[in-house]
């Protein structure tokens, strides 16, 4: 990839209300540390990046800043998570610099390694196509970085979709990053998740 020189934008996404979950999962501790944490601190360890957390809870701010990640309140979580990915871009984008790809990750996946993230950066970096995610034998997961290229398509995105509309819109242009472990692309949704994850240890 040509541009692989320059800074990576990373977007953590903790907006959500997590009605399944009974309410506020970025807070739930798995392991001794909430759930949010887990990701931010290995997000925060991955170099030459500009770092946005979209987040309604101003608990997280704090900590945001900390590992250098810039806190944007999203007011009107209702709206669906296509709202966060919007005010996240819109946060990278605002001191206009350019970048190589944006890094889009979920604080519900407590699971997935540093030396996964850095592989998918590495990876997306090195290779031609202009979309990376983690996958486990083949099944797609998150992260994802897109190429900037995608930015007008995410930021049509509307209600409660994601960037995985925008993958399947361009899956000649998709490289799959494996992990070691199938439990690194298991998400969140709900307490009885927590066990799930703990099994497929």
């Amino acid at each position: 990839m040509k541009d692989k020189n320059k800074k990576l934008g990373v977007i953590l996404l903790g907006a959500g209300n997590s009605q399944r979950f009974g309410g506020r999962k970025q807070f739930f501790k798995i392991n001794g540390e909430m759930m949010y944490l887990s990701i931010m601190k290995k997000l925060a360890s991955i170099p030459n990046t500009e770092k946005v957390l979209v987040t309604q809870f101003e608990e997280m701010t704090e900590e945001a800043k900390q590992y250098g990640f810039l806190p944007v309140m999203n007011k009107e979580p209702e709206r669906g998570i296509s709202s966060s990915i919007k005010l996240g871009i819109q946060a990278l984008y605002e001191k206009e610099e350019q970048f190589s790809g944006i890094l889009f990750a979920v604080c519900d996946q407590p699971y997935v390694s540093l030396e996964s993230l850095e592989r998918l950066v590495n990876d997306y970096l090195n290779e031609e196509e202009k979309i990376a995610c983690l996958s486990y034998e083949g099944e797609m997961g998150n992260p994802v970085v897109f190429h900037p290229d995608y930015k007008k398509e995410l930021l049509a995105l509307t209600g409660d979709v994601g960037g995985k509309k925008v993958v399947k819109r361009h899956m000649e242009e998709v490289f799959l990053v494996e992990v070691k472990q199938k439990r690194e692309l298991f998400d969140i949704d709900e307490k009885q998740d927590v066990e799930k994850g703990n099994e497929t240890l």
